[in-house]
């Protein structure tokens, strides 16, 4: 709508200055045919009779007032509103015609060769409804631009709003959709039979769900997956670590009992040992000790997992 505005106030500039000039035109050719039909039919007339005519004209037509010379450029008299223009400054001009500053009085030099006396008119012409019908003008050109402005913009505004703004809006909300809702994502597919830009865009967002929805399903299933394993782990743990528990029982128990009594034997006061028994008895403690020191601190971190595992 901006665009419209500035481009049509850019062209009304011209079109002003044309309309004013066509005014202007149309009063000095109405002011000529009034000097012709009255003064030009009496130019044979007195001074004094040329000036009473265009007196009267004065009084009932656009023509205010004017200047009558005669050919050798002596004043022969005023009439009406004597005007600002002289002989000597119109012919400075070239004869062109004189709007005066306030805009109300336009002077226009008109020689008159009809009749037995020729002479020249300056005449000056009423141009105070010049003014208000430029404004008008430019009120009905600014009317005008505000309609096609608003026709223009309003319905360029209501085909974006169809091809454009309404399917990104749909668009947004899908996707906020999606966002809430993740487990199922392609619910929230749109059906679109675009083959413009905006169609990219829908079939790229469709393509995405696609994607996101093979993730997700990737995704349950891996976890299912782990899941089943970590159960499956666990429940082997906890079965090595009782194996464990039961073996560190089976075996410390007999080997306990077989220390204490080698031990026993060694250290009997009562009953000493000779040298080859003491010998062998030794020998069992070794061997003995050797089988238990590895059994001790792995079953101990054993029943500590087992423990650890039950609890869980």
């Amino acid at each position: 709508m901006l665009a419209i505005v500035v481009i049509e106030a850019i062209i009304l500039v011209p079109s002003y200055r044309n309309y004013e000039r066509d005014l202007l035109t149309r009063l000095e050719e109405t002011g000529k045919a009034t000097v012709t039909a009255g003064l030009g039919l009496f130019s044979h007339s007195g001074n004094r009779d040329l000036l009473k005519l265009g007196a009267a004209l004065a009084d009932n037509s656009l023509l205010k007032g004017g200047a009558i010379y005669g050919t050798d450029g002596t004043a022969m008299g005023t009439f009406g509103e004597p005007p600002e223009l002289t002989l000597g400054q119109a012919r400075q001009r070239q004869f062109s015609p004189v709007r005066i500053k306030d805009g109300n009085r336009y002077e226009v030099v008109w020689p008159m060769n009809t009749g037995a006396r020729p002479y020249t008119l300056i005449g000056r012409l009423d141009s105070s409804w010049i003014q208000p019908e430029l404004n008008a003008f430019v009120l009905r050109i600014v009317g005008l631009v505000f309609v096609i402005s608003l026709f223009v913009t309003g319905g360029t505004m209501l085909v974006l709003n169809r091809m454009l703004f309404s399917p990104l809006l749909a668009l947004r909300q899908r996707m906020l959709a999606t966002t809430q809702d993740t487990k199922h994502p392609t619910r929230y597919a749109i059906e679109s039979n675009r083959d413009d830009e905006l169609g990219d865009v829908i079939a790229a967002f469709n393509s995405l769900l696609n994607r996101l929805s093979g993730n997700i399903k990737r995704i349950g299933q891996q976890k299912k997956y782990l899941l089943d394993a970590k159960e499956m782990a666990e429940i082997s743990n906890h079965a090595k670590s009782a194996f464990l528990t039961r073996m560190s029982h089976e075996l410390r128990t007999p080997m306990n009992a077989i220390l204490g009594y080698g031990q026993f034997l060694e250290s009997n006061p009562n009953d000493p040992l000779t040298p080859s028994q003491q010998e062998h008895v030794q020998q069992i403690l070794r061997g003995g000790n050797h089988r238990v020191r590895p059994v001790n601190p792995l079953c101990h971190r054993r029943g500590d997992l087992a423990d650890s595992v039950h609890y869980r």
